[in-house]
């Protein structure tokens, strides 16, 4: 499982350059860790001897692990909550990780991005505004349909979350060897 999370790290590592110069995650960095993931997991088990089945099984499981790594994002991707890139790496994380290990470091990159987030809003000045627009949902949410507030999707705040990626990959590979030792 070594090779498998050094090439998260990786993975991760250019996702969160690629994010902070171009504020995008290519497809050429996801696509080919997404196509390539389950034949890696089935050679790889070749590799160490283990019967063809259980090679097989690796694959299966690379497959259930971009799904289940899927679900969250892709819910998020539709109400506009996190971008296409974003998906595509967590759906690429999962493959690489199988199901268990990519749902903990999808875990550890909401976290990081729980934490980093306003810290960064704050440096940029757009906190207390945000704020404002929360605590106008919150209210709309108790009120009925004809008296809740407009509430202007322009001013919407938008946060690079690669660099969370790198951040919560680390954290993940960290609490992984901790456990393991």
């Amino acid at each position: 499982m070594a090779i498998f999370m050094f090439l998260g790290l990786v993975l991760c590592v250019l996702a969160a350059l690629s994010d902070l110069r171009t504020e995008t995650i290519p497809n050429a960095l996801t696509y080919p860790v997404l196509l390539l993931a389950p034949p890696l997991h089935v050679a790889v088990a070749f590799g160490c001897g283990l019967p063809w089945r259980v090679a097989l099984l690796r694959g299966g499981f690379s497959l259930l692990g971009l799904v289940v790594c899927s679900v969250v994002p892709l819910y998020m991707w539709r109400n506009r909550a996190l971008g296409g890139g974003d998906v595509k790496l967590f759906a690429a994380l999962g493959a690489l990780l199988l199901p268990k290990l990519g749902f903990e470091a999808e875990a550890c990159v909401f976290l990081c991005a729980t934490l980093v987030a306003p810290l960064q809003l704050l440096y940029q000045g757009q906190l207390p505004s945000l704020l404002r627009r929360m605590a106008a949902r919150l209210k709309n949410a108790f009120r009925p349909k004809a008296r809740r507030a407009p509430i202007d999707p322009a001013l919407a705040t938008w946060f690079r979350l690669g660099p969370c990626f790198a951040l919560g990959f680390v954290a993940e590979v960290i609490l992984h060897w901790r456990a393991t030792w």
